[in-house]
């Protein structure tokens, strides 16, 4: 979304649009990783020392509502992405190190498709975060099985 169709989309929400929020906008699209509050909060204040942390909150929600922003769940702790809607994507996070990849949309259409057909249910799979343990993980964790064993002296 281009900075003139995000202003007015917000003034078309009623939101103000304040040089606050864009700096959170602009804290959160420049970085790659997913941010929790608290590092958004701690970019923003490069800029604007005195911003409180429940505008940073508030401006989030409001990205959230107009579908720039996502918030994914990682080891019980919010997050935030920016989002492109030309490259929209889901989440898989591994439950040992919370390392968060991208799944494309498209790798759950069959996922979407078996649960309409098997249940009649339309699943929307737009916001679906994949929870499960990374190959680095798996690899670490038999590396260390087959370096001590099986725990029953084996």
């Amino acid at each position: 979304m281009e900075p003139v169709e995000f202003v007015a989309s917000l003034r078309s929400n009623g939101s103000r649009v304040t040089p606050q929020k864009l700096a959170v906008l602009e804290a959160i699209s420049r970085h790659p990783e997913h941010l929790s509050v608290h590092e958004v909060h701690e970019r923003v204040k490069r800029i604007y020392p005195y911003i409180a942390i429940t505008t940073v909150y508030r401006a989030l929600q409001a990205f959230k509502d107009l579908g720039v922003v996502a918030e994914i769940a990682i080891s019980g702790r919010q997050r935030f992405e920016f989002v492109d809607p030309a490259s929209r994507h889901n989440h898989m996070v591994c439950g040992i190190c919370c390392r968060v990849f991208d799944l494309e949309p498209h790798r759950l259409e069959d996922l979407r498709n078996s649960i309409e057909e098997t249940f009649g249910f339309k699943a929307d799979v737009a916001q679906l975060t994949i929870t499960g343990t990374c190959i680095r993980c798996r690899s670490e964790a038999a590396r260390l099985t087959d370096t001590h064993g099986d725990g029953n002296g084996n």
